[in-house]
C-alpha cells in the first residue's frame, strides 16, 4: 500500500510539472495534443453508417520521441455489417478498436480527421454525450474474459451494473435483465449461473457472459477483440455462431478482430488487412481467396494450412518480422519482407486507393496486377531473404 501511494503521488506531481514523466534516467517529452480542427458534431456521412473513421492516428511518447502504432487508418462500417480486421501482432488492430471506443488511456493520444460513431463526432462532442452514447450503443467483447471480469463479484451483478449505470434501472430490474441476457446467449440455468463467480464458468461460458454484458443495453456496434483466442475449435465455432445470431437478431454491426484470416473469411462480409499501423488492403471476403492483391494478404492466406496440406512438410511462414512502431522504415513497411519490392517501394509509401468497387489496396506492385507479377510459392528460395528471421502467423495478435 505505501508503494502504491508513492506511485500515485509521483504521477500527480508529474502531471502538475507540465506533463513530463521520468522513466529511469530518461524524461519523456510533454504529451502531444490532438490537432484542433473545425469538425462538425453532427454527421456528414451517408445514412446507415455506424462508425466512420478517417485518418486515425494513435501516438505515444517514448524516450526517443513519439511513436505512432496506428498511422492514418480510414474505414467505415454500416448497420448490420460484419467487418473483420486481420494482421500480425503489432499491426495496430486492437489499438484501432480501442481508439474508436475512446478507451486509449494517457499517455496515449488519439487524433483523427473524423471519428464519428452513430452520427456523433466523439473527439469533439461533450463528455456527457460521449458517455451516454458509448455506454448504451457500443459493446466490447475482450480477448480474455477471465481478466475482464472482476473475480470478486458475481457474474449477474457485473452484467446488471451496465443497465443501472446507463439506463437508471433498479437493481432488481437490472438483475432480471441480466438473467434474460444470459439466457439469450444460451447459458444454461441462467438464474443460478448469475449468482456464480467468473472462476466457476468455463472459458466458453465466460465469453458468452461477456457477450451478454454487451447486450445489456442496445448496442449498434459490437467490437469483438479476438473473442475465440485460447478456446478449442468447438467452442470457437459456438462463439462465432452466437455473434452471428446476435447480429441477425439486433441488426448490430460487428467489428471482429482476429489473427486468424480463415475465421474472418467465414464470419465477415468484408476484411481489412493491417500491417505496421496501416490498412494495406480492404476487400469483400467473397473475393479474398481469388481477388486479394497485396503481397501481405496473399502471404497470410498461403501460410494457413488446409486439409490438402502435406503434413510431412513444415508449416508455412512469412519471412522476417513486422517493424516495431518506432522503427517503421521509409516507404512501404512490408518492403523488407516482400519478394515483389522495388526501389520505389523502399522510398515511397503507397496510398490506400480504390481498385474497383469496394476493393482498396496500398501497393506499388499488386499481385496479379498489370505487370503480371505473381508471388513466389511459399518455401521457395525466392520467397525468402538471406538470413532473415522467420515469423509464423498462427497465434499472433
Amino acid at each position: 500500500m505505501p508503494s502504491l501511494a508513492f506511485n500515485l503521488l509521483g504521477e500527480s506531481a508529474a502531471s502538475v510539472a507540465g506533463g513530463r514523466v521520468a522513466i529511469g534516467r530518461w524524461t519523456l517529452p510533454p504529451l502531444p495534443q490532438p490537432t484542433t480542427r473545425a469538425v462538425p458534431t453532427v454527421s456528414t456521412v451517408s445514412t446507415g453508417t455506424i462508425l466512420s473513421i478517417e485518418n486515425l492516428r494513435v501516438s505515444y511518447p517514448t524516450p526517443g520521441g513519439l511513436v505512432h502504432p496506428v498511422r492514418g487508418v480510414s474505414f467505415e462500417i454500416r448497420e448490420g455489417e460484419a467487418l473483420g480486421v486481420v494482421g500480425e501482432s503489432g499491426s495496430g488492430k486492437s489499438l484501432t478498436a480501442l481508439a474508436a471506443s475512446r478507451l486509449i488511456e494517457p499517455p496515449g493520444v488519439v487524433d483523427a480527421d473524423r471519428l464519428e460513431f452513430n452520427g456523433i463526432q466523439i473527439l469533439t462532442a461533450p463528455e456527457k454525450t460521449i458517455r451516454g452514447l458509448l455506454g448504451t450503443s457500443l459493446a466490447m467483447v475482450f480477448q480474455d474474459p477471465m481478466t475482464s471480469f472482476n473475480p470478486t463479484r458475481r457474474i449477474g451483478s457485473q452484467l446488471a451494473e451496465a443497465a443501472q449505470e446507463h439506463q437508471g434501472m433498479s437493481r432488481q430490474d437490472a438483475m432480471e435483465r441480466a438473467v434474460r441476457r444470459l439466457q439469450a446467449v444460451r447459458v444454461p440455468a441462467a438464474a443460478r449461473r448469475a449468482e456464480q463467480y467468473p472462476h466457476e464458468f468455463s472459458g466458453g461460458m465466460r465469453q458468452r457472459a461477456m457477450i451478454a454484458m454487451g447486450l445489456m443495453n442496445s448496442p449498434k456496434l459490437i467490437i469483438a477483440d479476438e473473442p475465440t483466442t485460447a478456446l478449442d475449435v468447438t467452442v470457437q465455432r459456438q462463439v462465432l455462431r452466437l455473434l452471428a445470431r446476435v447480429r441477425t437478431d439486433t441488426n448490430a454491426a460487428i467489428l471482429l478482430i482476429s489473427h486468424d484470416i480463415a475465421v474472418v473469411s467465414q464470419s465477415c462480409e468484408r476484411v481489412l488487412v493491417m500491417y505496421a499501423g496501416r490498412i494495406v488492403e480492404d476487400l469483400p471476403t467473397a473475393d479474398l481467396y481469388t481477388g486479394a492483391r497485396h503481397p501481405y494478404t496473399r502471404a497470410l492466406l498461403e501460410v494457413v494450412p488446409d486439409l490438402d496440406t502435406d503434413r510431412e512438410e513444415p508449416l508455412g511462414v512469412i519471412p522476417g518480422r513486422p517493424p516495431a512502431p518506432g522503427e517503421v522504415p521509409p516507404g512501404c513497411a512490408f518492403a523488407a519482407r516482400c519478394p515483389l519490392a522495388t526501389a520505389q517501394c523502399r522510398e515511397s509509401d503507397p496510398e490506400l486507393e480504390i481498385h474497383g468497387g469496394r476493393h482498396r489496396i496500398a501497393c506499388w506492385n499488386p499481385v496479379g496486377g498489370d505487370s503480371g507479377v505473381r508471388l513466389p510459392e511459399p518455401g521457395s528460395a525466392a520467397a525468402h531473404t538471406e538470413a532473415a528471421p522467420v515469423a509464423t502467423v498462427g497465434g499472433t495478435r
